[in-house]
């Protein structure tokens, strides 16, 4: 057998790509070059990262933003940094009530602390905001141990504001079910806020700033979205370009993973090959971490098997510009609530949101469709998907001719559901590895965090983690 390697990263998204990266630096500052492998079993980098041409420019089929202050480190160590873009606007809309309606100001982790700026808006009824009002009087609501996002925010601000502005926002942003989703895996801040305060309009109320102050540099860009011009692909390339003592290897699956007796770790991969690591870092999905695991650790296994995921579609729709009447769309795109029965989760005109160059004569949009509970787009076929999400998109913009390209990215493993439970589960694994499988780690998206933002802290993390292990 040939010398093992000391540190094995199966999975190759943008969470195996970091810590392989982050690994890489540690070692070239202390002057130590060990032997580290990553192993990605399809034949392309990046995962759910995905930049493809389109219409005459750049657009992703897979994610399409990441949050600047997530990125901006690991692009500044890449030598990118000065390459991020922001939105041309950051604007967005919500298709509800038969209307677009903006996005309302004074919102907080999704939450309206003003309910005359949502009324405003035209998103509730009167009655809707009438409600919501009445969470600066109600008594402080009686939640279980772990609400849903539902539980926590409706009996406070009511179905209204649950259904048209934090379903889309929150639960739809994880194509998941606001009665489904805890409250505290997928927004932690929000669930410590519900916590502490009896109301959450007055208890996530910014402080009233002195006249002619406005909000710092930090909370203006905490949530901005950056990309680059040749899309989110150009970091997988420049991460990709950066390994340097990293060995690289695609369309390479693994079948399974086992403790030797000696603690090192043997991976059979597909075409029978055998590889020995002291330590392994698995980014997979759950489902296929679970293949891995489950001959020596079915009950790990078990868990990660009951980790549930939504399918999401997303299609780029090419129109001539001339088919969007004048005014129709102010900001970059809107997001559509489950409650509506719509097909569309969501649409962006990449025209508007990017600086990209586009051709003068074609507007992009791209629409996502799928979520948790809702499987009627990844039943149609591609020209049923494209039909059906150009009739909404008619009704929602007045469109008046048809698509003259489309292209549909399916996902049918999209997004990991943190349903209530899931932290519970994930300190129950990680417990057990501990305990059962010293140096054998679990990172990405099912597990720490959804979101490109979670992934990169995820990978530097388990990087760190994977290190502690192997110098101890």
């Amino acid at each position: 057998m040939p010398e093992p390697y000391q540190i094995a990263i199966v999975g190759g998204g943008i969470t195996g790509l970091v810590a392989a990266y982050t690994l890489q630096k540690h070692f070239q500052q202390i002057g130590h070059a060990p032997r580290m492998l990553l192993l990605e079993a399809a034949p392309r980098l990046g995962g759910k990262i995905h930049s493809i041409e389109f219409a005459d420019t750049t657009v992703d089929a897979g994610a399409e933003a990441v949050v600047a202050q997530a990125a901006r480190q690991l692009c500044h160590d890449l030598g990118i940094e000065e390459k991020l873009q922001a939105p041309l606007t950051s604007q967005t809309n919500i298709w509800t009530c038969g209307r677009i309606c903006p996005l309302p100001a004074g919102l907080a982790m999704g939450i309206p602390t003003n309910p005359l700026l949502i009324a405003q808006a035209g998103m509730l009824s009167p009655l809707g905001v009438l409600r919501a009002g009445l969470d600066v009087v109600l008594p402080r609501t009686k939640l279980p141990a772990e609400p849903t996002i539902a539980q926590a925010i409706g009996p406070r601000l009511g179905r209204e504001v649950l259904d048209n502005l934090v379903e889309p926002l929150l639960g739809g942003l994880h194509a998941g079910r606001a009665d489904r989703l805890s409250l505290a895996a997928v927004v932690p801040p929000l669930a410590a806020a519900v916590q502490k305060h009896r109301s959450l309009i007055l208890g996530l109320r910014p402080p009233r700033r002195k006249p002619g102050q406005s909000a710092s540099p930090a909370v203006r860009n905490a949530a901005e979205l950056v990309t680059f011009e040749a899309g989110l692909g150009y970091l997988i390339a420049q991460l990709q370009q950066a390994l340097h003592t990293v060995e690289v290897r695609t369309g390479v699956p693994v079948k399974t993973l086992r403790r030797e007796e000696d603690g090192r770790y043997r991976l059979l991969c597909a075409s029978g090959e055998e590889i020995d690591a002291a330590c392994v870092v698995l980014t997979a999905a759950s489902y296929d971490a679970a293949n891995v695991m489950q001959s020596q650790w079915p009950e790990v296994a078990t868990e990660l098997q009951q980790i549930e995921y939504a399918a999401v579609m997303v299609t780029h729709l090419a129109y001539r510009a001339s088919a969007l009447p004048a005014g129709r769309l102010k900001g970059s795109g809107f997001l559509v609530p489950r409650a509506n029965g719509r097909l569309m989760n969501a649409c962006t005109c990449v025209n508007y949101k990017w600086p990209r160059q586009h051709s003068s004569d074609l507007l992009v949009f791209r629409c996502s469709a799928g979520r948790a509970g809702d499987e009627r787009a990844a039943n149609m076929s591609d020209e049923e998907l494209v039909t059906a999400l150009h009739r909404e998109l008619v009704e929602a913009l007045g469109l008046s001719e048809q698509p003259v390209q489309s292209q549909v990215a399916r996902w049918p493993h999209a997004f990991p559901q943190f349903v209530v439970g899931h932290q519970a589960r994930i300190k129950r694994l990680e417990q057990t590895l501990t305990e059962r499988a010293p140096g054998l780690f679990l990172a990405g998206a099912p597990y720490h965090g959804l979101g490109l933002a979670s992934c990169i802290k995820d990978g530097i993390q388990v990087a760190s983690r994977a290190l502690g292990y192997t110098e101890h």
